[in-house]
């Protein structure tokens, strides 16, 4: 930049606060513009200079209320890495931009207000600079906050400060209640309606409460470096672990439920995966011993229904590892569905162990509804057996040992996952459950129920296994029947493995499972032809085994319905 072009550039971006050389015999400010000296910030810069190391090789800068930039290029002229230079005004950003560009320097001026710094938007800073800057802040601890959130290592702030012979009141024990604190005098500015927050003043703090203002922000070490005239500086350092004091923004979180059913069976296992967010300005302190340490940070659920609390601590779950300002992590709940019946609300929040819940700073929480059920022994057996048979088919291991509710919802979470990745697995489940080739119709139901709706399929599997059956149930076969049955069943081993489902006869449910094990590794042929032996006590009739083993091989029935249909025959109760 030309010399001619400095002076036209000082002259068009006057009147300025900063004095600031610019070479070629230009410079920026030769008179003062407010009762400031004429070579203002010289004299602040004298001792701000002592704070700063005199070598900033490698670190990064933040001048918060840059005006026209002195801070920030005297900064870079210490070879700091990267200055960033910010503030509310658009002249002062503008005057900066001008001297970058006169002096060459790399430097970058934003208009950002101290209300929008964070670490997730800029990152931390080494060395933040504050001078001159909280007696304009109308929202004085948020400032504070916002300046703790970015600064890594040291904060320099100078302000005017009020003075004892001002007001003479020192700090004081004053009590609360039934606790004692220090009260320090703070003056206020009254300032009209209309009044311009960064360009008027608003507190004027005496040196002992701006060092605990900044104390209470979360800054491990404050001292005061000197009192000149009504101006006070303050070299502040953040240690490794600092925490933000508590305050409506410390903890805040953004939640989100990524997994869990929307419907479940009384006193099942639940699994929630539930996604976390800080956003706050503390970090999320994690500990194995969550109950031992005041400020550990747990996701926790509370249980209500309707506006109704029926539980407030209803499940808990741990963090991993800190969790810091901007990070996230999702967090693994597991819980049993409540014994009654109904429809429930889940609340997930955030907790700070022996402080508060998040949702108390006005933190939101992640809401999800839950219809538990009642599903217990009414699910025919033939059902439940053909969606596990079904899964089993496609290599999937289902614990035998479990409850029938359990065997339900691990069914259809398995099957929700299915269908995530092969749609088709859908009307394929129907086949399964009902035992025939769905039609047109059915199946065109069933993808517009679940498609896009993958946490929706548990729920329509447990109303296809309970849905009403178009058969009536018949009556069981004699007693002499049922014992020659379990002879050829081995009855004695049926009895070992009862199965919670119903049927037409005790055991009926157990020796299907039997058979279905003992023909597990045999064609859909071998297989009928077992099924007849054992069931009727004859072999296979020509005609009945092709008729079963042709709907077998495309999907109209499975080994399951094919075995309800021999235990519920009429021919078998009619064997003497």
């Amino acid at each position: 930049m030309t010399p001619e072009e400095k002076k036209s550039g000082v002259k068009r971006l006057g009147p300025w606060f900063h004095r600031i050389d610019l070479g070629d015999g230009v410079i920026t400010k030769t008179e003062s513009l407010s009762g400031e000296p004429a070579d203002h910030p010289l004299g602040p810069w004298r001792i701000i200079r002592e704070c700063l190391p005199p070598d900033l090789t490698g670190l990064r800068v933040l001048d918060v209320g840059c005006n026209g930039g002195f801070f920030a290029v005297e900064a870079k002229r210490r070879n700091a890495a990267y200055v960033l230079g910010v503030d509310s005004q658009r002249h002062q950003v503008r005057q900066a931009q001008f001297v970058r560009r006169a002096l060459d320097l790399d430097i970058e001026f934003r208009r950002l207000s101290v209300y929008d710094l964070s670490r997730k938007a800029l990152g931390e800073f080494d060395v933040t600079l504050a001078l001159g800057l909280v007696y304009h802040c109308k929202h004085l601890i948020l400032a504070l906050e916002r300046l703790f959130d970015v600064t890594r290592e040291m904060l320099i702030l100078e302000t005017a400060v009020l003075l004892p012979e001002v007001f003479a009141a020192a700090p004081t024990p004053f009590p609360v209640g039934s606790i004692t604190r220090t009260l320090h005098p703070l003056g206020y500015f009254e300032n009209t309606p209309d009044s311009k927050e960064s360009v008027f003043n608003w507190f004027l703090p005496s040196t002992s409460a701006m060092a605990a203002l900044v104390r209470d922000v979360g800054f491990s070490e404050v001292s005061l470096v000197e009192v000149r005239g009504d101006r006070g500086t303050f070299l502040c350092r953040k240690f490794a672990g600092a925490a933000v004091a508590i305050s409506l923004e410390s903890f805040a979180a953004a939640l989100r439920v990524e997994s869990g059913p929307r419907a479940a069976p009384r006193d099942s296992h639940l699994t929630f995966r539930v996604r976390a967010e800080n956003v706050g300005l503390a970090s999320w302190r994690a500990s194995a011993d969550r109950g031992a340490q005041k400020g550990v940070v747990s996701l926790g659920m509370r249980l209500l229904q309707g506006e109704e609390e029926v539980d407030w601590d209803f499940g808990r779950a741990s963090l991993p590892h800190d969790l810091a300002p901007g990070d996230a992590e999702i967090l693994t709940l597991q819980f049993h569905a409540p014994s009654e019946p109904g429809v429930y609300f889940l609340e997930f929040d955030m907790i700070a162990e022996q402080i508060s819940w998040f949702e108390d700073f006005g933190s939101a929480v992640a809401r999800h509804t839950l219809s538990v059920e009642e599903l217990g022994d009414g699910i025919p057996w033939f059902r439940l057996e053909g969606l596990l048979y079904g899964l089993e088919s496609r290599g999937l291991k289902v614990p035998r040992e479990a409850s029938c509710p359990e065997l339900v919802e691990l069914a259809a979470r398995t099957l929700a996952q299915l269908s995530a990745v092969d749609p088709a697995a859908v009307e394929t489940a129907f086949r399964w459950i009902l035992g025939f080739q769905p039609d047109e119709s059915t199946s065109a139901g069933l993808r517009l129920l679940t498609r896009g709706q993958s946490e929706r399929l548990p729920i329509v599997v447990r109303r296809l296994l309970t849905r009403a059956d178009s058969r009536e149930v018949p009556e069981a076969p004699s007693g002499e029947c049922l014992v020659a049955l379990g002879r050829r069943i081995e009855c004695a081993k049926a009895e070992q493995r009862p199965v919670a489902t119903c049927g037409s006869f005790p055991l009926e449910a157990a020796m299907a499972r039997l058979l279905l094990e003992e023909g597990g590794d045999l064609d859909d042929e071998r297989f009928v032809r077992l099924a007849y032996r054992r069931v009727l006590g004859r072999e296979a009739d020509p005609e009945g085994a092709g008729n079963a083993v042709a709907k077998l091989s495309v999907g109209e029935t499975n080994r399951p319905h094919f075995l309800r249909d021999l235990f519920w025959s009429e021919e078998l109760r009619s064997i003497p």
